[in-house]
């Protein structure tokens, strides 16, 4: 595995990655519109679909909430100047990068292979939380550019389940941006991130055991059932009490 910067006049490579039915294609979708196409990975002989990203309009910084200026951004030593367009690549559904089937393979090839994708969005179904960071815990463990896309958080309030995610933020050492790409809602929340991990070096690698991380996962998601949450009340109507979420360490 390669890092670095790109070669000169390629547009960045995000790739959208993570357990399937967590909503990656529907993420890939919505930020790509229409135009995708099926192409190799390069180097291989593994085909992926490819989008367009056009992030730039969208792209809002996370510590001011201000439209991010690419000016800024140019001189970034050790990163690489972010472009108007990325060229996006959802890759087949994977819990892990040891591979057990013919789609974790191929997700397993490109993330590791010599010719890494420039950022990997990794995609976290908030309503089963253990099923994804499982592979976000072995990303954290390698020496790339990881942003993480929660998704399904309305289908985890109907289940009484809330993510606390600057607490799951704090703990994996990379952004987390709720989305709803179905709803087209926090995209433009998500491409700060993705941006300004851009335009760094990569963040530096966190040896968890992945082991350890999926015991803990499930208590990352704290249960709100009898209790006020963001989306209703549960248990009495007549005098709920308020959510108090107490997510577990992660790392």
């Amino acid at each position: 595995m390669t890092t670095g910067r790109r070669p000169s006049g390629r547009a960045p490579v995000v790739a959208i990655a993570g357990a399937p039915n967590a909503g990656k294609s529907t993420l890939f979708n919505a930020l790509s519109g229409a135009g995708a196409r099926m192409g190799n990975w390069p180097g291989t002989s593994v085909e992926v679909e490819h989008g367009i990203w056009h992030p730039v309009k969208a792209s809002r910084s996370r510590a001011t909430g201000r439209p991010l200026d690419p000016a800024l951004l140019d001189d970034v030593e050790l990163g690489m100047a972010p472009a108007d367009a990325y060229e996006l690549v959802d890759l087949p559904g994977a819990y892990s990068l040891n591979p057990l089937s013919g789609e974790e393979q191929v997700s397993s090839d490109a993330l590791l292979g010599e010719r890494p994708p420039d950022v990997i969005v990794a995609v976290a179904d908030a309503a089963h939380l253990a099923r994804s960071l499982y592979l976000i815990a072995q990303l954290r463990e390698l020496p790339v550019r990881v942003v993480v896309a929660l998704t399904m958080v309305d289908v985890a309030h109907r289940h009484g389940i809330v993510v606390d995610v600057p607490a799951l933020q704090e703990q994996l050492g990379v952004p987390v941006v709720a989305v709803d790409p179905r709803r087209r809602s926090g995209l433009g929340e998500l491409a700060g991130p993705v941006w300004e991990a851009l335009a760094g070096p990569a963040p530096k690698p966190r040896p968890w055991s992945a082991r350890a991380v999926n015991r803990r996962a499930t208590r990352a998601a704290a249960s709100t059932r009898g209790c006020a949450t963001m989306s209703g009340s549960h248990g009495s109507s007549a005098s709920p009490r308020p959510c108090s979420p107490r997510p577990a360490r992660v790392g």
